[in-house]
């Protein structure tokens, strides 16, 4: 962490390797977009004057003489007991602001105890590591204690360790299940560490806000000061709102970022059009090229995808591509996502952190603040799905003053597109607001049964939950799943409930895939998730091999796959019924009303298609006999007068229901232009909705219809695809104009006239993109933000 002077940036070899990039027969003008960013000095501060003596001479001897100005800040304010959340960029040394003064607390008083919390393994590994470097001898003894952890191990952890690093799934089943064996290390829990904040969003979110919570509960009940949170998080947009819902604290924002900046070159790569249709190269192909590229350069590459399956095919095009041109390095690249076991991610991790792999494919798994070493290239194939993300996974290479480049491959979707096109909504973009809502009700029952079966909860400790879990709780003693007796509220069985709930997903539900004929378990899937990747006749990628799902029993939960060779992969269609069950509140856009409420969604994979491996051309479409899916969930809607005859007896039906005047006039071809604008409308707010609100795209769903049974009206829906909801909808209904006006935008920026994959269509639209309009869309969205005025 000492200064460094600024260096001269000469012929650098990435820079290199543009330049023949750029010379080579096979560039065809990729590069829409790249942007140099200098590298900058940091903010230093001396050590402060109580640092422990053996902390101050051990940051020595790791040549660490001074201290960024947000890890000083953050020492102060600890040190003053206030709970903070530190928000700086990649790379920034969040890492001392906890274990600074968490170490001065152990060497002051060694009954301290503090409990590291981080959301996947592999970091709590990584971090394992960053304490061993303090090197203060039996005066610190810290370890890992997770699913890996030999139980052998775990006796000795609960009641010698002052630091124990663990994960939420960890603390849900296991830690917190058995908290009398750890009434010791919780009466002299003094802190608790959060870190990577901004991946506690969703289902995960809400589940991992009550788990705090119950950890927070059992502490209290023990009679002892609750421990100081440290939260660190990439940047949000909303640190303190997210803070507060997942710790239940008000914690002080620190996002002064101290640190420096290396060289840096971000590049937006657009894969070439190859028809007249706007169609273009496929965005795997494009990022598998680039990749082995970089690889064959010997240049140390990330390529970050979106989804499982994305980071098996990258794999398997990269493996192709260098067995034809640098067959030696085919066995150094690999892939990084969940649903790997133990044995397979302990060994992937360390070739990454040792330097043996030159490359390796991931998803989000590794766009965490995990320290893979010096590399100099990060690929995104795709956008991440928020500009929290997209820098969070840049950010990955170039760690320090490292020199460094990040390529985003844009998908031929119409959120990428427009992003190509105005590159300043990436660059100059303010980060998204992370929603999680510990109150779903869903969740909150899951969480408080949990809750019951570790200690009897009473009315005075739901003050530690939600508003809503008295409500819950209530619920949940009528249908006999909790207990009251004697004031007191107890899990009617010894069975742990945390068990059978899976903290990832809202079912807690999750599917095996077994290969056929053998006890070899691939992977899991969560429920939510199973009928559209594990379906029969579904192709499952893992570690670059192929296996076909041969049958899945439901009943069973488990798929059975074999090992196969096939030139195509597979996508599901998912077709969507929508009932309103309760408008809570509503208001007016142009013609239309707006209502955010609860709904109850039906949705039955109908078939699948097959694609291409490389070209991802269409194959064919294939049918499947599925059981539906229903839960209920909140989600944002827009309602039109009826196109034609009497208004229906219908409270979500807009003012102007009650006459009789068809909107719009002009007959039939009007009303199917207009019904086409609605469809139209969907698609351009489902990919406006995540920029918006910072979520998954697959944490939301949407569904059009001409006349909903309902209302007899034209309406539009969007939902969290999520039971019981997560609040993503919500923000869609309170930010309404500013998301329309984002909608209009990206569809009045490409240069088409009817429509193409850059604005309008979207591979899973259930109707396979027919019956869209891109003028009448642009016309409804004008009159929702009052920005045209209407011409029907």
């Amino acid at each position: 962490m000492q200064e460094r002077p600024q260096e001269v940036i000469g012929h650098s070899a990435i820079e290199e390797f543009l330049k023949r990039m750029r010379n080579s027969g096979d560039y065809k003008g990729q590069i829409a977009f790249e942007q140099l960013r200098e590298s900058t000095l940091g903010d230093y501060r001396e050590f402060p004057v109580d640092l422990h003596d053996d902390l101050n001479e051990s940051l020595r001897r790791q040549n660490i003489t001074s201290l960024y100005s947000h890890q000083d800040d953050a020492w102060n304010s600890v040190r003053a007991g206030s709970d903070v959340v530190v928000l700086t960029s990649t790379a920034s040394g969040k890492t001392l602001t906890y274990n600074l003064p968490v170490l001065q607390s152990v060497l002051d008083h060694p009954s301290t105890r503090a409990l590291y919390i981080f959301p996947t393994k592999a970091l709590a590994q990584d971090q394992l590591g960053k304490l061993a470097q303090f090197d203060l001898g039996n005066r610190l003894r810290f370890a890992t204690y997770d699913g890996d952890t030999p139980k052998a191990q775990r006796s000795a952890i609960r009641k010698s360790a002052h630091i124990v690093l663990t994960n939420p799934d960890m603390m849900h089943v296991g830690i917190l299940p058995s908290y009398n064996y750890w009434l010791e290390f919780l009466r002299n829990l003094k802190y608790v560490v959060v870190d990577e904040l901004h991946v506690y969003r969703g289902v995960f979110g809400c589940h991992v806000g009550n788990i705090l919570r119950r950890l927070f509960r059992l502490c209290a009940s023990l009679g002892t000061e609750p421990p100081r949170v440290v939260c660190c998080s990439a940047t949000i947009g909303n640190p303190a709102e997210l803070a507060k819902a997942i710790t239940g604290r008000d914690c002080e924002v620190i996002s002064n970022d101290g640190a420096p900046k290396g060289f840096r070159r971000f590049i937006i790569w657009n894969p070439p059009l190859i028809g007249e249709g706007g169609e273009r190269r496929s965005a795997n192909s494009e990022a598998t090229e680039l990749f082995a590229s970089l690889v064959m350069e010997g240049i140390r590459s990330i390529a970050f995808v979106r989804a499982r399956v994305s980071a098996e095919l990258v794999l398997r095009y990269t493996r192709s591509l260098l067995g034809e041109k640098a067959p030696e390095l085919a066995n150094r690249v690999e892939s990084y996502r969940g649903g790997y076991t133990p044995e397979e991610r302990r060994q992937i991790e360390r070739r990454l952190f040792g330097g043996d792999l030159i490359g390796v494919t991931a998803t989000n798994a590794l766009e965490l603040g995990i320290d893979v070493g010096g590399l100099d290239a990060a690929i995104l194939n795709g956008f991440p799905g928020s500009i929290s993300s997209l820098w969070q996974q840049a950010g990955r290479a170039g760690r320090g003053q490292q020199e460094s480049a990040a390529f985003y491959v844009a998908h031929n979707d119409p959120l990428e597109q427009h992003m190509v096109r105005n590159p300043e909504l990436l660059l100059n973009a303010a980060h998204e607001h992370a929603q999680a809502n510990p109150g779903n009700p869903y969740i909150l029952a899951q969480q408080l049964r949990c809750a019951a079966y570790e200690r009897p909860l009473t009315d005075d400790e739901l003050a530690w939950f939600p508003p809503e879990a008295a409500k819950v709780m209530e619920d949940l003693v009528e249908s006999g799943m909790l207990e009251a007796r004697y004031g007191r509220v107890f899990c009617p069985d010894n069975r742990n409930p945390a068990a059978d709930i899976d903290i990832r997903s809202a079912s807690g539900v999750t599917y095996d895939i077994l290969v056929e004929g053998s006890f070899q378990r691939l992977a899991s899937v969560e429920e939510a998730r199973a009928f559209q990747t594990i379906h029969p006749g579904a192709t499952y990628l893992h570690r670059g091999r192929q296996y076909l799902i041969e049958r899945l029993d439901i009943d069973a939960t488990t798929a059975y796959a074999n090992g196969t060779q096939v030139n195509y992969y597979t996508e599901a269609h998912t077709e969507t019924g929508l009932d309103v069950q309760v408008s809570v509140t509503e208001s007016k856009a142009g013609p239309a009303k707006i209502f955010f409420g609860s709904l109850t969604v039906t949705q039955q994979v109908m078939g699948f298609t097959k694609r291409s491996l490389f070209t991802e051309e269409y194959q064919g479409y294939e049918y499947l006999d599925l059981p539906q899916r229903s839960f209920d969930t909140l989600g944002v809607w827009l309602i039109w007068p009826p196109l034609e005859g009497d208004a229906p007896s219908s409270p979500f039906a807009t003012e102007s229901s009650a006459t009789t005047e068809r909107h719009p006039p002009g007959g039939e071809e009007a009303l199917e232009r207009f019904g086409s604008g609605v469809h139209a409308v969907e698609h351009a707010l489902l990919t406006s909705l995540p920029v918006l609100t910072g979520c998954d795209r697959r944490d939301i769903g949407s569904s059009w219809y001409v006349a909903h049974h309902q209302t007899l009206a034209p309406a539009l829906f969007l939902f969290d695809d999520v039971p019981g909801g997560v609040g993503i909808c919500e923000a869609g209904f309170q930010r309404a104009q500013e998301w329309f006006a984002l909608a209009l935008e990206s569809l009045k920026d490409c240069p088409c006239k009817d429509g193409c994959p850059a604005c309008l269509l979207l591979p899973q639209c259930a109707s396979r993109n027919d019956f869209l309009n891109k003028q009448e869309a642009i016309r409804i969205l004008g009159e929702l933000t009052a920005l045209e005025p209407s011409s029907s």
